[in-house]
């Protein structure tokens, strides 16, 4: 019987390794357009590109370059949104992977308001389970000793 204190030593370094390994994980593959990922690795690098997106705004206006209300970006905030766009760029094709929608797909964001909810959809569905054209089922691989699954 495992002792109540190393259980839970054990049980917290499951979870620091399952929070650090995942925000992570798309910093790792950032311009690789090929293969699955899931939903918590793309959202994961979203909320970190819309906090620094938001630090550069504040940046910029903190030392009066651009102007948020105007739409004016200043240059930091050019320079964020223009870096992370391509890592967003391949973590959305391999989330559409995962739910196995070529990423020709990403084209339904022209069109305003319903393509957008259509994408947002897609983005937010359950992957397929189990291997698909674009590869194997990203759950599958990540599950071990270390993920806690």
């Amino acid at each position: 019987m495992i002792p109540p204190r190393l259980a839970r030593i054990v049980v917290q370094t499951r979870l620091e390794v399952r929070i650090m390994t995942h925000p992570l994980l798309p910093l790792v593959r950032l311009f690789d357009f090929e293969g699955r990922s899931r939903r918590r690795e793309m959202w994961s690098l979203a909320w970190i590109a819309a906090a620094a997106v938001s630090v550069s705004v504040a940046w910029d206006a903190h030392l009066g370059r651009g102007h948020a209300i105007a739409g004016l970006a200043g240059p930091l905030t050019v320079i964020v949104a223009l870096s992370l766009s391509l890592p967003l760029a391949a973590v959305t094709v391999r989330r559409l992977h995962d739910v196995g929608r070529p990423a020709v797909a990403l084209t339904v964001a022209l069109v305003p308001v319903i393509g957008w909810l259509w994408l947002l959809g897609w983005l937010t569905a359950r992957g397929d389970r189990g291997a698909n054209r674009f590869g194997a089922d990203p759950k599958g691989a990540q599950r071990g000793p270390a993920f806690g699954h």
